[in-house]
């Protein structure tokens, strides 16, 4: 697997796509209690996102099993991008509710990756393969934070960390897409 350009392209769609989910969850409540949210608001917020990852992952999981796994998996990380953007320019609950709604859809559909992982590789030697990948994968999500962390340090605000997120999570729709 290991030797396959479609193990690597998958490894850095998710990294890339971890990167970013991993500083959104983190970043979450200071970002909105910056912009006037109470701190119970924002983790009442964050904890909804998680709920709302439950119908992305039965929904997308279904159809996963009627259409190309890969453009699925695209259009999830599509979602988080247009979610990420809605959370920039939120300055509502009604905004930030949108956000949980479209954000937590996309974020609950890594079942994908794994089911496509198997598609590709079988199951004989999948949790090896999936220890691998998620090896490299763990990079982004220790990035990501960090990352936000820093920006905001600098800039004293999200703005370009989040930018930056989108356009992470592009690339890997993108590189799902033509991952085969």
């Amino acid at each position: 697997a290991i030797r396959t350009s479609v193990f690597w392209m998958l490894a850095v769609a998710f990294g890339l796509r971890t990167m970013a989910i991993s500083a959104t969850v983190i970043h979450q409540i200071p970002f909105l209690t910056d912009k006037g949210f109470s701190e119970q608001s924002a983790a009442g917020i964050l904890a909804l996102m998680g709920l709302m990852s439950i119908p992305g992952r039965l929904g997308f999981g279904f159809l996963g099993d009627y259409f190309n796994k890969r453009y699925l998996l695209a259009i999830t990380y599509l979602l988080q991008a247009a979610g990420t953007l809605i959370l920039m320019s939120a300055d509502s609950i009604h905004g930030v509710f949108l956000f949980t709604v479209v954000f937590g859809m996309g974020w609950g559909a890594p079942n994908l990756l794994f089911a496509l992982r198997a598609d590709y590789f079988g199951r004989k030697h999948f949790a090896t393969i999936a220890g691998v990948e998620q090896s490299i994968v763990a990079i982004g999500t220790v990035i990501g934070p960090v990352f936000a962390g820093l920006v905001y340090d600098i800039n004293q605000s999200y703005q370009l960390a989040f930018m930056t997120f989108i356009v992470s999570i592009c690339v890997g729709s993108v590189i799902c897409f033509f991952s085969y």
